[in-house]
Parts: C-alpha cells; structure tokens; sequence
C-alpha cells in the first residue's frame, strides 16, 4: 500500500501518483492533516482519509506486505497505533519503503520527526520526483488498466458505506456529522476549495477529486491559525474558478477573527463556515483524561473551556469585519440554504460567513459510532 503524505499540488504530479497506483496495484491512504493527495473516491482509496487511522485504515495496514510511504508525517506514528508496536522497540514485520527529505528539515532538539520509523529503503528524495522516475522505470507513459489485487476486491470502499445516522432530536442543534455530509453534498456542485476543516471532521465527508481540493491543516495543531489561512488561501485563488471556503472551529475563529477584515480590505472573495459547539471542545476532552488519571472529577472539564454564558456572537463579530452573513443555523437544511446563499455572494466577489450550530461532540470512526454517541446523549 501506499501512505499519501505531503506532496504536490500539481494537476501533472497528481495523475502521475495515480497512475503510479494503478500500475503496482497498491491500496491507497491519505492524511486529513495534509492537503489532498490522491482521489479520495478511487477505488485504490479503500480506507477514508484519517489523522489517527480509523479500523479499515489499521486493517490495510496489517495486512499490506509492503508499505511505500510518500513523506507522511509521523511514519513511525500510524505505524505503532495500526500495529500496537512501537517501531523502536518491534518493527514492522513487512517491506517499509519510506520516499522523504525529513532528514533535512526536521530537528532532533525539537523531535520535529516524533519516533524514527523502522524502514528498509530509505529514499532521500521528493516523493513527487520518486514517484516520476518510478514511471519511466516501469514504463507507464499513459493510463493504465486498473487491475484490483484479489484480497483487494473482498474489500468495501469506504464510499459504499451507509453515509446516514439518525437525525438529531427536534430543537436540537445539528450533529458534526450532519453538518459534514451537508457540506459534502454542496461541494459535489461546484469547484470548491476547502483551506481547512476542523479537528473531528469526519473523513467520511473527504471527497477529493483535485489537489485543489483541500488545503490541509497546520502542522502544530495550533487554534487560531484557521482564519488567517483561509484568507492566504482565497487570495492565491481570486482569479480562478473556485470556490475557497474555510470550515473552522469556533475557538479557531475567535482566536483569529481578525484575518476576516484583511478579506474586506483586500476584496477577497471567500467563505467562512463555523462549527460552533461552544466549546475549545477539543481541551475539555483533554482535561477530561487528565482528570481521569489524577482521580479528580471529570465532569469539571467545561472549566475554562465553555464558549458560553454569555454566549458569543460570531456573526455580528464577522459583520464587523465587513462580511455579509445572517442569522446562526442550525438544522441540515437550513445551512443548505445558507451555503446556496453564500456561494452566490461569493460568486459575485464578496464575502460571506455562515454559523453553524452543532452539538458538542465529534469521533473519528464511522456513522456507526456516531449513531450510538446520539442515543447516548
């Protein structure tokens, strides 16, 4: 299998990666922290994009005799959670060949590179340059008759799964994932650019046909940063045919909220939408674990971590900013509509910020636990 790392953005090296997969047959994964590198919907693409690799992902993995990794972040890393062995202590018991220049740009002093991965050919180049070559030695000039391995064909790609959970309880904001496939589903319309999408966005709703399609996520995991590259993002896009929105956490908004007035000034047409759980709902999970550990009591860990009481207007922040926008919403259809909305605004060269109502909470698995996380609450 092949690990989609940190590649090219163009549409050239794009195709050459897939025909590269198709020609050695190879089952493909790709991070959600990193832009899009492969189609997600490809049939090579069993698994959805992870961070943290969900049940098919760590299946694959476990099963893949080879591994080639094209500069993915933290080999070693997706390797011990797929595994349950830590590469320093017990590598991998199959082929690892990792394709990076990690030696070069990361520091020891600050563990840019987290664990050193167990690898067995280590190529110091850039995976696109690699993956190039790797075509002309295997004589792949065009396209290639895909041709699925048959333990590859008992597999069920991610995409034919069941994509419905039950709807959320009347007067109840709309669940993450609702709001997800909501999003989803506009996006299939239209061109559109995605500069980020928040932590715990399901990777069912990962549907990427470009290496335009997504932006990625900031390496450190840093709140704030959101806004700001959106921004940088609509901006390089301006005068092309897409569509740049940036799906951000409500905490990530606030602490960036101002980037939004360099979009007004500099007439950059974009879109901002906010999941808004009124929480850093990410911290309250934290300190909930910390908690756990210290035996103090859990259900403190709203503490300092709540966006509530008095509850904060985002749209009113984003009008001062000299976005249009309109009142929050909080059920599927009525953000529908809203991004409809916002889309032809944008269309039009202006800006537009939606907020979204959702309820705390988000998982990295599949519509499965999230059916059972809404009968839980």
């Amino acid at each position: 299998m092949i690990l989609m790392g940190r590649v090219s953005r163009k549409q050239a090296d794009w195709d050459r990666r897939v025909r590269f997969a198709e020609a050695i047959g190879a089952a493909v994964l790709s991070s959600s922290n990193d832009p899009s590198a492969f189609p997600t919907t490809h049939p090579l693409h069993i698994a959805a994009p992870c961070v943290r690799p969900n049940k098919a992902a760590m299946a694959l993995i476990e099963k893949a005799d080879l591994i080639i990794s094209l500069d993915w972040l933290d080999l070693a890393g997706i390797l011990r959670l797929s595994l349950g062995e830590a590469q320093t202590q017990k590598p991998a018991a199959k082929t690892i060949i990792s394709c990076s220049v990690d030696n070069y740009r990361t520091n020891g002093w600050s563990m840019d590179h987290q664990a050193l991965a167990a690898v067995d050919l280590p190529i110091l180049a850039e995976p696109d340059q690699f993956v190039a070559q790797m075509l002309d030695v295997l004589r792949v000039k065009k396209t290639v008759q895909l041709k699925m391995r048959p333990a590859m064909k008992q597999l069920s790609h991610w995409n034919n799964a069941s994509l419905t959970v039950p709807p959320a309880k009347r007067g109840e904001p709309m669940t993450l994932w609702d709001m997800a496939m909501t999003v989803r589903e506009f996006a299939k319309a239209q061109a559109v650019t995605f500069a980020r999408l928040p932590i715990g966005w399901p990777g069912e709703a990962y549907e990427f046909e470009s290496p335009l399609s997504f932006m990625g996520n900031d390496g450190g995991g840093a709140v704030g940063t959101g806004p700001g590259h959106t921004i940088g993002a609509a901006l390089a896009l301006k005068d092309s045919d897409r569509l740049t929105i940036g799906v951000l956490g409500d905490g990530d908004y606030l602490m960036g909220v101002s980037a939004l007035w360099s979009a007004s000034h500099f007439d950059i047409p974009v879109m901002i939408v906010v999941a808004d759980n009124r929480s850093y709902f990410n911290d309250e999970l934290h300190q909930e674990r910390v908690a756990q550990m210290r035996s103090r009591p859990p259900q403190n860990r709203w503490i300092g971590q709540q966006i509530d009481n008095p509850r904060v207007d985002l749209v009113a922040m984003a009008r001062a900013q000299g976005f249009d926008s309109e009142a929050p919403v909080s059920t599927s259809a009525e953000l529908a509509r809203a991004l409809k909305r916002g889309a032809d605004i944008v269309a039009n060269g202006g800006r537009y910020f939606i907020d979204s109502l959702v309820q705390p909470g988000y998982a990295d698995s599949g519509p499965d636990q999230r059916a059972g996380q809404a009968k839980k609450a």
